[in-house]
This record gives C-alpha cells, sequence and structure tokens, in this order.
C-alpha cells in the first residue's frame, strides 16, 4: 500500500533542495507529486565538500550549476540544533519529524554573511569560524572579523576602515583585524 506521508518523508530526507512536496493519489492508479526546488544564495565550502543554503538556511548538496552565489570558507556549518533531551512520547514524535526535515544554519549568520556581502566588493569570499564570526581577507592580505551578528555591523565596518587607513598609515601589516 502507497502511503503518500511516508513518500513525502522519503522525498525530503533523499533530496532537501525540495520544499514544498505534495503527493495526491488519485484513482485510477495515479499518483501526482508536486514540488518546489529550493534556490541556493550562499556556497558554504569546508575544505574539499560544498554546500548550498537557500534563503531560509536549508542547507542541501549541490546539483547542476546555480547563479554566483556568495561563498563562504567556513568549518563545520552553524547547524540549529535539536533540543538535548527528548523525554515523553510527544518530544520523541517531535524529533523523529525533525529527522526528516533538512539541516539548517543559524539565521542570525546567514543574513550577516548576506548583509556583509553587500557592503563588500563583488566577489569578496567570506570566512566562517565559531570564535571568531564572519570575515574576509582584505586586499592588502591581512583578515578581516566582525562577528556572527548583524548587531552594529555598520559601526563594525566603519571602525574597521579606520583602523586600516591608520596602520596602512604607519606601515603595519597585522595578520587579523577583530571589531
Amino acid at each position: 500500500k502507497f502511503d503518500p506521508q511516508v513518500a513525502r518523508q522519503e522525498l525530503q530526507s533523499a533530496f532537501p533542495e525540495l520544499k514544498n512536496i505534495e503527493i495526491q493519489v488519485k484513482l485510477p492508479r495515479t499518483v501526482a507529486i508536486s514540488v518546489v526546488e529550493r534556490q541556493p544564495v550562499v556556497a558554504w565550502r569546508n575544505n574539499e565538500q560544498t554546500n548550498w543554503i537557500d534563503e531560509e538556511g536549508v542547507v542541501f548538496p549541490p546539483r547542476g550549476e546555480a547563479p554566483a552565489l556568495l561563498t563562504i570558507d567556513g568549518g563545520d556549518l552553524p547547524l540549529i540544533s535539536a533540543p538535548e533531551s527528548e523525554t515523553d512520547a510527544a518530544a520523541a514524535e517531535e524529533a523523529k519529524k525533525r529527522s526528516t526535515e533538512p539541516k539548517r544554519i543559524r539565521t542570525e549568520i546567514l543574513k550577516a554573511g548576506l548583509r556583509l556581502s553587500e557592503m563588500l566588493p563583488v566577489d569578496t569570499i567570506l570566512a566562517y569560524t565559531p570564535e571568531d564570526g564572519l570575515g574576509w581577507v582584505a586586499p592588502d592580505g591581512w583578515k578581516v572579523y566582525v562577528g556572527s551578528t548583524l548587531e552594529d555591523l555598520n559601526l563594525k565596518i566603519a571602525i574597521y576602515q579606520r583602523i586600516s587607513e591608520n596602520i596602512t598609515a604607519q606601515g603595519v601589516t597585522p595578520s587579523m583585524i577583530s571589531v
């Protein structure tokens, strides 16, 4: 017997790049499947592996070609984590449901990365570390980090620019600036 709910969960699990999966069973012997393909906005590179991330923070494997994406070189993905303990039946059922849902990165990091990319030259590759947050390599070769949130991002960029001007005028070349 064909179970549309099970088929939906299996499709979602096997193809996280699909959303709004709808399955209808009609007589006689007809199954109609409707899906929407997620559009990537970020390519997250971790060593040799690349994942795409859509505007909702959903992580999925690259398939085919994508338009120019914001690229972030980072370590492990900053995923939204599930609650630590599942003590009752309702919580266990919720955990089972989450296990078929696609992985998502923390939205504040996604939003900050997209906003930061608007403030930097086109094709700037961002970097991410859990300790320093988001950053990039400046044209002069040093690393710049501004944290993981949009909080005071304009101020942080202005402070960085002033620091950069001062140290360049002094002939100093730092290895990293963290604002």
